[in-house]
């Protein structure tokens, strides 16, 4: 007899999102700057295998350049170049005065070991992908987070209170 009661309260179908991405895959841009061969060869098929055809590699001198003028939709940070800090990398991009700086996706590579979180948190960095990594876990997590980027997802606001 319940569920006789919740058919005269039918609704309408409505489609499980009503938020339209902005772009498509196709269109986005991901940055690879630092990131040791192997890694950034695991990167590339990743992003190939989702229909990302544009994946650059940067050289870290010319990464904020690219930042502010390519507006990437991702970038991939590594600790392959001795001297380089990418977590310091991080902190100066978000400082950037450009309007993407602030919301881009920062994913740093790394070992585990290697994952100090509470710097990592405030320098801006949106996530870790630690190795040994594989292909397939590699490509679900980039298309994670240029759907995030496509949507525009972002962290709430804290309340004031």
């Amino acid at each position: 007899m319940a569920a006789l009661a919740n058919v005269s309260r039918a609704t309408p179908f409505l489609p499980s999102s009503l938020v339209a991405p902005s772009t498509s895959a196709t269109e986005e841009l991901v940055l690879i700057a630092g990131v040791s061969a192997n890694d950034r060869a695991i990167l590339s098929a990743a992003a190939k295998a989702d229909g990302v055809p544009s994946v650059s590699e940067v050289l870290i001198e010319q990464l904020k350049e690219a930042v502010q003028g390519g507006h990437p939709s991702l970038v991939f940070l590594g600790d392959a170049l001795t001297g380089i800090d990418p977590i310091a990398l991080c902190a100066e991009i978000r400082a950037l005065p450009s309007e993407n700086a602030g919301d881009l996706p920062i994913i740093i590579v790394t070992d585990q070991d290697k994952v100090p979180e509470d710097k990592g948190e405030a320098a801006g960095v949106t996530d870790w992908l630690t190795r040994p990594f594989s292909l397939q876990y590699a490509r679900s997590r980039m298309r994670a987070w240029l759907m995030r980027s496509m949507l525009r997802w972002r962290k709430a606001a804290l309340p004031n209170d």
